[in-house]
């Protein structure tokens, strides 16, 4: 009734932006997004845009690493 959808997903992502795209175009707006890079250990960080779309984002590595695994939730309505 509220209207609240929840998505997940991964990819796999590069240095270079990669972008993203969710399984389902959010109406509204996506309010929030968390992600998590697994398998690799060299890797400083992961960073995404500061503000996703309603249907996706764009992120890359920030690291010495060339490619990893990134996990997302994404909320929105």
């Amino acid at each position: 009734p509220s209207g609240l959808i929840i998505q997940w997903g991964s990819g796999t992502f590069t240095t270079a932006e990669t972008a993203n795209t969710f399984p389902i175009t959010f109406p509204t707006a996506c309010k929030g997004l968390t992600f998590g890079v697994a398998g690799v250990s060299s890797v400083n960080y992961y960073s995404a845009t500061s503000t996703p779309t309603t249907s996706g984002f764009t992120g890359y590595l920030s690291g010495t690493g060339n490619t990893a695994t990134v996990m997302y939730i994404a909320i929105g309505y």
